[in-house]
């Protein structure tokens, strides 16, 4: 999620009009069918469609780019909307031996780089200042600049996640620090500098997470989702619908308004929620949603 001066909220697909009206506008963007992946800062997303990956700007509602391609693998956008980076496969799969790193320009689609991560590597994720990519292979965590490439830390102790539905990492707001799932079912923090482990969080983690943008707690996807201390993993509270199923199991089904006050989930009922921090109320429903 998104918010710019005036409260405009944007989601993964959904264009909330104002904090306090909460309009569902989602239908006002035709774009058709296709994996599509939100910027992380709300303005602009992409779209895999038949001519290659389309980049749409959400306030003008126009298509800005195409970026031709023909792998299979998502493409993920740096914070200012502007590169691109996603893996190469080399061979078929399950033969493929190697999958590095390529960051290109959205205006173009141009290369900028290619990262040789001399091993399978799974996808990168995007520091919250863009200069920095993360990403998991089949025996640690490693972190690249973008700038020029170069390897900055290791994190060793983890690898490659067995299933989708088990979190890979997710970048701390400030940036310094990366979360990922303990070896137990808990959430380790690790420091970005060193690769150093900060504090393992204790808990049932069933599903995915998404700091607050304060950095004071984070919410945890499951059958309900949970809000907790960053600081401990301490239980603030949970948050309930009233209905069985919960969040799916994306990390990117929870997430956090700019300042801190909402949080809006996506379901595997195929609603998206939205929810006041504070005190854990259901402010909104929409329906209809994947």
């Amino acid at each position: 999620m998104a918010c710019a001066s005036g409260g405009a909220l944007a989601g993964a697909g959904i264009v909330f009009a104002s904090v306090r009206t909460y309009e569902n506008r989602h239908e006002l963007i035709d774009v058709g069918p296709g994996a599509y992946e939100l910027s992380p800062r709300g303005d602009r997303f992409s779209i895999y469609a038949p001519e290659g990956i389309e980049v749409w700007d959400l306030e003008v509602q126009q298509r800005i780019a195409v970026v031709r391609d023909r792998g299979k693998n998502l493409d993920f956008m740096s914070p200012d909307g502007r590169l691109l980076a996603g893996q190469v496969q080399h061979g078929e799969y399950p033969e493929h031996t190697l999958e590095d790193i390529r960051i290109r320009r959205v205006e173009d689609g141009s290369e900028v780089r290619t990262i040789d991560t001399r091993e399978t590597v799974g996808w990168p994720e995007w520091s919250p200042d863009g200069k920095l990519l993360a990403a998991a292979t089949m025996g640690d965590l490693r972190i690249w600049r973008v700038r020029d490439g170069s390897q900055v830390t290791t994190i060793e102790g983890y690898s490659l996640p067995r299933d989708d539905g088990t979190l890979a990492m997710v970048w701390a707001p400030d940036g310094t620090f990366l979360a990922t799932q303990a070896d137990r079912g808990g959430i380790s923090l690790w420091d970005v500098g060193s690769g150093r482990r900060l504090r393992t969080l204790e808990g049932n983690f069933e599903s995915g997470i998404s700091f607050s943008p304060d950095g004071r707690l984070f919410a945890e996807g499951g059958t309900t989702v949970k809000l907790r201390s960053t600081t401990d993993g301490h239980l603030l509270r949970e948050l309930r619908s009233g209905v069985s199923s919960g969040p799916a199991y994306l990390s990117s089904v929870l997430a956090f308004s700019p300042d801190s006050e909402l949080l809006a989930t996506g379901d595997a009922d195929g609603r998206v929620r939205l929810w006041r921090v504070d005190d854990g109320k259901l402010l909104k429903t929409y329906s209809g949603h994947g």
